[in-house]
């Protein structure tokens, strides 16, 4: 069901693309096509996080009932390493000021932290080599960087997020892919680094 809601998001953003249609009037709905689309898996429950096994192996933080202002993401989970925020996980949580991943995670999933109104900080680890589209859409973290401080992307084989692309961008040797339209959005790009 993850290939569903992907794709659920990805003809959702072709549809604003060819209409014209302002993506921030289509933010909520799309965090919930993609939540919706990822009820069916097997979920567990620890703490104020919602999870789910990869086929890895690894867990995947899937949802979240927080009202902390200041979150920690675990590295492990009973024993189980936590390597992934999946789709919508964090979406619209208001209280959620700033939040800290453990180096263990290697991906950022689609709509994982947008529309989080409160979010200022985030400490993303170098372990981040993925993070998907309109991943921050919508924060004030992202909103801040669009104002002026760079955005350093820093891992290979990264997909630039359209939505995390700041005033200035840069993007050291080690970036071995560039996705179709990554700057499409960004209506803040002055100069990209490369």
């Amino acid at each position: 069901m993850k290939i569903f809601g992907k794709m659920m998001a990805l003809a959702v953003t072709g549809a604003i693309l060819l209409t014209g249609v302002s993506l921030q009037n289509w933010v909520p709905q799309m965090a919930e096509l993609v939540a919706v689309a990822d009820e069916s898996e097997e979920t567990y429950t620890y703490s104020d996080l919602t999870y789910a096994y990869l086929e890895d192996g690894t867990i995947e933080i899937t949802d979240c009932d927080i009202t902390e202002t200041v979150f920690e993401v675990p590295s492990e989970i009973d024993g189980v390493t936590v390597t992934c925020i999946g789709d919508s996980a964090f979406s619209t949580q208001k209280t959620l000021v700033s939040v800290t991943l453990p180096d263990t995670i290697t991906s950022i999933g689609g709509c994982a932290f947008m529309s989080c109104s409160s979010l200022e900080e985030i400490e993303i680890p170098n372990s981040v080599t993925y993070i998907d589209a309109l991943a921050f859409f919508s924060t004030p973290w992202l909103l801040e960087k669009q104002a002026g401080d760079p955005l350093v992307i820093v891992n290979s084989n990264i997909l630039v997020d359209a939505q995390t692309a700041a005033g200035e961008v840069i993007v050291p040797e080690e970036v071995t892919t560039i996705s179709p339209y990554a700057f499409y959005f960004c209506h803040y790009v002055e100069s990209v680094e490369i």
